[in-house]
């Protein structure tokens, strides 16, 4: 039974994030995360507006109204995207749908909460490296220090697998094969294990960074680590990334222009397997797409691919003489029109 100063609001939230998400639901630990983000913001705003402290925050206090300020409070005083917002938003349906179940009284509301959209945005062109961008990033590593044998590695094998940012931080020795076949195992979205082939360089950039052989509890400890001997944050590789990116733009000063992130290596290794005329299933399974339409995204912004395509089709030729024959040998415009 809750004390009378616990409210429904609290009740519900506490079996919200400690039983439905993680024992009904089986959700990853980075969707709790997520999911915890956007209620700590959610809640601190609920609490400003209604001139309360978060603890006297209660069901009453969610409404759609509440909700849409919310979000564009997101958008106009956090900065976010778009894309940012509408994950918050989905955070709140989620518990907005929990709760319904469990308090029939409380349905109406939760039906125009759960009637609050998602927002339209304009989907950007993706970016992503060409191979000798990432060449470039790679001759500037000073590979004779430990810092550089573990950058080296790091965008080495973020190309060649196309692994997302916490994939690649969650490899761990036990995860490696490094005996032919090479291959490393990437836990994905949802739990999903897959194999992802590695090449020689890639073995051989993997190979110092792994703990000596033998000692006790090792294979289970993540192989990316920082200068403590702790495991690499995302913000650690995006700061890595960029850094490298920046001593490379002297030889290749296309990379000024370039927005360095994790996740844009996971695009140039679509667009890599894409040019080498990888079809399109083949690289929704090697970078763990749930669906295939998420790949065919990499079709629209390879212009090499176009290019040669162009090549191949050539212009169109036409002459004015044969129109004018097409047109001259039946007067009838509709006949004329049923032959094309």
């Amino acid at each position: 039974m809750k004390s009378p100063l616990t409210t429904t609001l609290a009740v519900e939230l506490r079996a919200f994030f400690s039983e439905h998400l993680h024992q009904t639901r089986g959700l990853s630990r980075h969707t709790v995360l997520s999911y915890r983000d956007a209620f700590v913001l959610f809640l601190r705003f609920l609490a400003t507006r209604n001139d309360c402290s978060v603890v006297d925050l209660d069901l009453e206090h969610l409404t759609s109204k509440s909700l849409i300020s919310f979000l564009d409070h997101l958008e106009a005083d956090r900065g976010n995207v778009v894309a940012s917002r509408n994950a918050r938003l989905a955070a709140v349906h989620s518990f907005v749908r929990f709760i319904a179940t469990r308090h029939p009284d409380f349905l109406e509301n939760c039906q125009k909460l759960l009637a609050v959209p998602i927002k339209r945005f304009r989907v950007r062109t993706i970016d992503y490296l060409e191979g000798r961008e990432i060449a470039a990033m790679l001759a500037g590593v000073d590979t004779q220090q430990p810092e550089g044998q573990r950058d080296y590695a790091m965008i080495l094998t973020l190309f060649n697998t196309g692994a997302r940012v916490q994939e690649l931080l969650d490899i761990r020795p036990m995860d490696l094969q490094l005996e032919r076949p090479f291959s490393v195992r990437l836990l994905g979205k949802g739990r999903k294990e897959r194999i992802c082939p590695l090449w020689d360089n890639t073995v051989d950039s993997l190979r110092p960074l792994l703990p000596p052989a033998g000692e006790n509890g090792s294979r289970a400890i993540p192989i990316f680590l920082n200068r403590r001997r702790e495991p690499i944050t995302r913000f650690g590789v995006a700061y890595i990334l960029r850094k490298h990116a920046t001593r490379a733009q002297d030889a290749v000063p296309l990379l000024k222009n370039k927005k360095m992130h994790p996740h844009v290596f996971r695009h140039s290794t679509a667009v890599h397997l894409l040019q080498a005329g990888v079809d399109l299933i083949t690289i929704s399974h090697w970078l763990g797409h749930a669906s295939v339409e998420t790949t065919n995204r990499y079709a629209v912004i390879d212009l090499e691919t176009k290019r040669k395509a162009l090549e191949l089709a050539g212009p169109l030729e036409l002459k004015t003489d044969d129109v004018d024959k097409k047109w001259k040998s039946d007067p009838s415009i509709l006949k004329w029109l049923e032959t094309l």
